[in-house]
């Protein structure tokens, strides 16, 4: 029998003019020998992203006994769609849903929306998250890639109820070239089991800017009220509301974070039996110019911005003022610190008197004075020109982007 070559990712795939194309890869398949990938030939049209057209790539392969086999992609680059407008609760369930409105998309929201009724959709299991995991390689693309700007509009009493699913959110699932953007929430509930977060529910490298939400989100694992697992960026967002885990990893913010994250806040409750952070549940990438204000209550491992960061991860002008409780591993500020690498935590501060503990595995602790004084925040660290703003004596640092 001849030897196979199976595709991975799609076939067609599509590209908009201007993006990389980056070849998906292939595996191969034979009855009497093995590792023939290497022996694969590459060959037809080369793809030129910024051209409009259909470029077909073959790939071939012969086994040493004589037998051949070939498979051809198709790659379709065709200019950007229009961006398409959202003005409801039913035009946003159509990404991905409908040909009109692919994954791949440009969309925005024409006005707030009220989301109520998603209470009594899909048998009470209310809003289908936009894009899942990709959990088979060969399996195509589901992962959203394309653009969403909210413009500052809310949608209001969403309900996404799938206690048994994964990557639960409005995004379900971000790809690296995913850009969400001023997107409000209110009032929404989201229950789901892990990877749960309002907005997305695993950002895979993507980025998020520029969002607030108001929402109670309760799972598993790895929960947040804005994301539930972060590969990539988060700037400039803010949550309110409450985060629960009842596992493993419940955030104000995010609940696992890999990739970077800035210029952001939380003032959610947080739960977890591990696990718990006013801003992150556990820290594996990079975390500066954050503060959280949210109570935060675990049995092991509990932080008023970070309950556990990890080795070499860095955390950076932040700071953390709410009430934090667990049976062992407690801090005002970070929880436990692995401490075996050379970033750390720095320039980073707690409110003792607020958060009811004297001690974080990093940072600095200071009365609740002394945090509402520019002295006690380092110089030049902190930016209070264009990141920081306070008010001397009665406020602790704002956010300048917060104003406006």
């Amino acid at each position: 029998m001849p030897p196979e070559i199976t595709l991975n990712g799609n076939n067609p795939l599509y590209l908009f003019t201007g993006e990389t194309f980056t070849e998906p890869g292939y595996t191969t398949h034979d009855s009497c020998e093995r590792y023939l990938d290497e022996s694969v030939g590459i060959g037809g049209d080369t793809v030129d992203p910024a051209t409009p057209a259909t470029y077909e790539i073959t790939y071939s392969i012969q086994d040493t006994s004589g037998n051949s086999y070939m498979i051809t992609r198709s790659v379709i680059v065709s200019d950007p769609p229009d961006p398409v407008g959202i003005g409801t609760i039913e035009e946003l369930q159509l990404i991905g849903n409908d040909p009109a409105y692919p994954l791949n998309g440009y969309y925005y929201l024409t006005g707030n929306i009220d989301a109520s009724d998603t209470v009594n959709w899909n048998e009470g299991r209310g809003f289908d998250p936009i894009g899942e995991q990709l959990v088979d390689k060969t399996a195509g693309a589901m992962a959203f890639s394309g653009v969403f700007d909210g413009q500052q509009y809310t949608i209001t009493g969403l309900t996404i109820n799938r206690p048994t699913e994964g990557d639960v959110s409005i995004f379900g699932v971000i790809s690296e070239t995913a850009a969400i953007s001023h997107l409000h929430i209110e009032n929404s509930v989201i229950t789901g089991n892990q990877n749960m977060g309002t907005v997305v529910g695993s950002n895979q490298g993507g980025t998020i800017v520029g969002c607030r939400v108001n929402a109670e989100v309760a799972g598993r694992s790895n929960v947040g009220v804005l994301v539930g697992y972060n590969a990539g960026s988060v700037v400039h967002c803010g949550t309110y509301g409450s985060s629960e885990a009842s596992y493993y990893s419940a955030g104000g913010l995010a609940g696992l974070n890999y990739g970077m994250i800035d210029s952001s806040y939380s003032e959610a409750q947080v739960t977890s039996e591990n696990e718990g952070g006013g801003l992150v549940a556990a820290n594996y990438g990079t975390i500066t110019s954050c503060f959280a204000w949210g109570a935060v209550t675990a049995l092991y491992y509990a932080g008023g911005l970070v309950a556990y960061n990890g080795y070499d991860n860095y955390i950076g002008t932040c700071y953390a003022t709410g009430t934090v409780s667990a049976d062992e591993y407690a801090g005002g500020l970070v929880g436990y610190e692995d401490n075996g690498g050379t970033k750390s935590v720095q320039h980073s501060v707690w409110d003792m008197d607020t958060s009811g503990i004297a001690v974080s595995a990093a940072g600095e602790g200071h009365s609740t004075v002394e945090m509402m004084q520019a002295a006690t925040f380092t110089q030049p660290a902190w930016d209070f020109e264009s990141v920081w703003g306070i008010t001397e004596n009665e406020t602790y640092p704002y956010l300048l982007w917060t104003l406006e």
